[in-house]
């Protein structure tokens, strides 16, 4: 097989190199090498699915061509090795290709291939997080297109830009290129464009709460797929619908389209997305109090996930039962699910899952009285998340790094071997240099550390040389019982002050230990509150129309005295009280959080405070009553307003102060 493949490789080689040859020798160039080029890109376009590595190969042949007059073959040649590279996350190679494109049009811009390259520049801003900078690319194609005519390239220029717009958190901006869009792919009948519009405004006013205005685009998108008959939008929309119920309070109807999108991925055999949608609905019926019916679908997750060998729905079904047992108070079996799902998760490096399992375990340990327990499970997780994920971080890296470096040389093998040979003659020759400048640099390292260990050795023996003659003197003068008595107690000052470390060391421990259990009380009193809250506002929403039922008027003004209280007490603010706790332990943190960034808002405050006790997202949002979305809106403003690097952890920064 693999010879059959390379005989063929080998004879494309050869006509290639016989085309470009007598391309070269012949006069009129540039037409006859254009001709070419759109031969290779035909062959090139077949050869996308069933061959990629020729394909790249034969694009790569006419990007190393180039004419003297931009060609659309030479482009699209160039802009699709580009969007390879985007495909494969290899984002600066793909900028190489792009400046190849854009300094080939730069002296007679045509503008239908400056599009061209403008869609592609806008989909690397995209896909690497630079958002604003995809903004401006788009919006730039969308006033050259405005220009023309082609309304099918226009609509998807404004749709991206409305995207780009939306993950820079830009609503108004977002909001009114994603009705332009929609409204241009209307127009031009397009169903593609349309779904995506639908999809993206959903996103959109789910993002700023108008949950009423996200179930109504999601709902035109799954009337769109089910008139295409395109069973997996209809899926993804149907998902998301249930997110929307879910966060607006309609759980009923949220159970609804999870059960139908549930049903939809098990038709397409999407286990993964089956799984998730149906962990959704379970925790609706948990946090609905219907224990029996939750525990069900999390043991048919894990049951399922078990006999697919899908551990991260093992993973999600164990915690989730955990919380189950947890909340009705089987504790020794939430621990015992809890346990196996952190074995499972450390077995098959789940490191995205290890932070919430010890979050769960750290849960129950501390509902039993177990702080102790509890405080070093949450120092275990800490450390054990921190080094696994260098680990896979690193694996990662080098798994790219040699598939990208093996599919480059297979492809190149066979019709680049000049480049190849001068490619290596460059690695060697710097391989070279950079052992040459090891050496040097590991020999200049060991004479000064030589040098310093001489001097300090000379050092050091004059110093002795000097005390022993100080102490020669001294002997001479004092008497050996006085000499004794100061030894000795130089010995006891010494194992007091030993003695006096060690009991502040002690102390600082102590305090540390009482700093986590007094935030560990915080956290609990807070959520507890919150939850006490929403419980309160649901009994008083179903006591009401019990009202009406009393018959005499003193047993209704009594029943309403209660229903007042009740209602009182649901409308204390859980955030008053958790602010309030939060400066009894730390008092300066809001005023230093101020100092270091004053456009900081008083939500964002309360937030960072969250972040700064190492709350969970799904914790923050029961606590604010907001959507574990707004939550990671509000980390990202956070961290954007605090100027932190992408490398930088929010939680070990808040920490600090």
């Amino acid at each position: 097989m693999r010879t059959s493949q390379a005989n063929s490789t080998f004879l494309i080689t050869f006509i290639v190199c016989v085309l470009v040859f007598i391309i070269q020798c012949t006069p009129d160039r540039d037409k006859k090498r254009n001709a070419f080029h759109a031969e290779l890109l035909r062959q090139a376009r077949s050869l996308n699915g069933t061959s990629p590595e020729k394909a790249d190969s034969l694009y790569r042949i006419i990007a190393n061509d180039p004419p003297k007059k931009p060609s659309a073959g030479y482009i699209d040649a160039v802009t699709s090795l580009a969007n390879i590279f985007i495909a494969r996350r290899d984002y600066d190679s793909a900028r190489i290709f792009l400046q190849k494109a854009e300094l080939s049009i730069s002296d007679d811009p045509d503008t239908a291939l400056l599009i061209s390259v403008l869609n592609i520049k806008g989909k690397l801003y995209y896909q690497e997080g630079s958002y604003d900078s995809a903004v401006t690319i788009y919006k730039k194609g969308i006033s050259l297109l405005s220009k023309g005519h082609d309304a099918h390239q226009k609509t998807a220029f404004t749709i991206n830009a409305g995207k780009s717009a939306l993950s820079t958190g830009n609503y108004s901006d977002a909001a009114k290129l994603l009705d332009e869009g929609l409204k241009l792919a209307i127009k031009a009948n397009s169903n593609e464009h349309i779904l995506v519009a639908l999809h993206s405004l959903a996103v959109l006013y789910s993002e700023m709460n108008q949950y009423d205005e996200a179930i109504n685009y999601a709902k035109r998108q799954i009337n769109l797929a089910l008139t295409l008959a395109d069973t997996v939008s209809y899926a993804q929309s149907m998902m998301n619908l249930g997110i929307y119920y879910k966060n607006s309070g309609m759980t009923d109807s949220a159970l609804i389209a999870y059960t139908k999108a549930s049903e939809a991925f098990a038709k397409m055999n999407d286990s993964m997305s089956m799984i998730m949608t149906l962990y959704n609905k379970g925790v609706i019926l948990k946090n609905a109090e219907k224990y029996s019916e939750a525990e069900g679908i999390m043991k048919f997750i894990n049951k399922y996930s078990k006999a697919n060998k899908i551990y991260e729905g093992q993973s999600y079904s164990l915690s989730a039962l955990a919380g189950i047992y947890e909340s009705t108070n089987r504790r020794k079996e939430g621990l015992m699910c809890i346990d196996t799902a952190i074995q499972l998760a450390l077995k098959h490096k789940l490191i995205s899952k290890i932070s919430t399992l010890y979050e769960r375990k750290h849960s129950l340990l501390a509902s039993q009285g177990m702080f102790r327990e509890a405080y070093y499970i949450s120092l275990q997780a800490e450390k054990l998340s921190d080094s696994l994920s260098g680990i896979e971080v690193k694996k990662d890296i080098l798994e790219l790094k040699t598939k990208y470096e093996s599919e480059e040389k297979e492809a190149e093998n066979s019709l680049l071997k000049k480049d190849n040979l001068i490619i290596k003659s460059k690695l060697l020759i710097q391989k070279l240099a950079l052992a040459v400048t090891l050496l040097l640099a590991s020999i200049l390292v060991l004479l000064f550390l030589f040098y310093r260990k001489r001097n300090r050795h000379r050092q050091t023996l004059s110093e002795e040389k000097s005390l022993r003659l100080e102490n020669q003197n001294k002997a001479g003068i004092l008497a050996l019982d006085h000499a004794a008595l100061l030894n000795k107690l130089k010995e006891e000052d010494l194992n007091r002050i030993h003695i006096e470390n060690q009991l502040k060391s002690e102390q600082i421990e102590n305090l540390e230990l009482q700093t986590g259990l007094k935030e560990q009380e915080l956290v609990f009193q807070a959520l507890a509150r919150a939850e006490l809250t929403q419980l309160l506002s649901k009994i008083s929403e179903k006591l009401h129309p019990f009202k009406t039922r009393l018959h005499r008027k003193k047993d209704q003004e009594e029943f309403s005295q209660v229903l007042t209280g009740i209602s009182r007490d649901s409308d204390k603010e859980p955030l008053a009280e958790f602010e309030l706790l939060f400066r009894q332990l730390h008092p300066d943190f809001y005023e230093k959080l101020l100092i270091l960034c004053p456009q900081l808002s008083k939500s964002e405050l309360n937030i960072s405070a969250m972040i700064r006790l190492n709350l969970s997202t799904k914790d923050m949002a029961s606590l604010v009553n907001l959507s574990i979305s707004t939550i990671e809106t509000n980390r990202y403003h956070i961290r954007k307003k605090l100027g932190l690097d992408q490398g930088e952890n929010l939680t070990t920064y808040l920490m600090k102060l």
